[in-house]
Formats: C-alpha cells, sequence, structure tokens
C-alpha cells in the first residue's frame, strides 16, 4: 500500500483497513525504512512528508 503526499507540508494519512476490503489484524513493515510495524488493524495514521511516500507491505490476516 503506498500512501502518497504531493503537497508542500507534511502530511496526516489515514490508512482505512475497511475501504481497502481488510478485516483484522495484519502485520505490516515499512518498506522504505526496513522496519517491521507490528500489527495493525482498523485505521491508523502515518505522518507523509511533504512531496513523499510511505509504501507498507501488508501480510496476511491472523486466523480467528
Amino acid at each position: 500500500v503506498g500512501l502518497f503526499n504531493t503537497l508542500y507540508h507534511p502530511l496526516g494519512a489515514t490508512l482505512d483497513f475497511e475501504a481497502l476490503g481488510l478485516h483484522g489484524a495484519v502485520p505490516a513493515r515499512d518498506l522504505w525504512r526496513h522496519r517491521d510495524l507490528g500489527d495493525i488493524d482498523t485505521r491508523r495514521v502515518f505522518q507523509v512528508p511533504a512531496h513523499g511516500v510511505i509504501l507498507l507491505e501488508l501480510g496476511v490476516p491472523a486466523k480467528s
């Protein structure tokens, strides 16, 4: 999932799982920073720098 900011100032971009058709917690990894973010679910706000990108790899939801 990519979060893009085309503005001249930082932006709080919300990743909304329902809008993506995802349900439940999934493991996430920041691909630019090479950092695991742990499990995320429902909604999460990411701070995207001016003219920047947050690129996330989302894993498979945990089975209940």
